[in-house]
């Protein structure tokens, strides 16, 4: 039996895939790394993930509105991130309204007020 496996995507374009979805939803990659809330090796997993993923080209267009794709691998531990940032600097950086992995709801982020709409 063979075994298909479909090529990893450019390692640069997803590394700031990874940061501009960590962006959109409160997060700083590099605040976390030098926190300690991230290590070396599981911000490699992460940017491996996105990587595997057959969805960029749709993840380009939802990071560009400010949005990160509900079938993002990286969503839930993007919100946890940005949840600990939030709590560290003492003030709310966004509230969500939904489940990272649920379908629907709303975030309000930064403190532009930025809303984001999950459909």
């Amino acid at each position: 039996m063979t075994h298909l496996t479909a090529p990893l995507g450019n390692p640069a374009l997803h590394f700031e895939l990874t940061r501009l979805a960590a962006a959109n939803l409160g997060a700083s990659l590099s605040t976390a790394l030098a926190a300690g809330q991230l290590s070396g090796k599981d911000h490699a997993v992460m940017i491996t993930r996105c990587r595997a993923c057959p969805f960029a080209f749709e993840c380009v267009e939802a990071l560009a509105e400010g949005q990160v794709p509900l079938a993002c691998a990286n969503r839930s531990r993007l919100f946890e991130l940005a949840g600990s940032q939030a709590r560290k600097v003492g003030r709310v950086r966004c509230a969500v309204n939904a489940h990272p992995t649920g379908a629907g709801g709303v975030a309000i982020c930064g403190a532009q007020g930025m809303r984001t709409q999950d459909s």
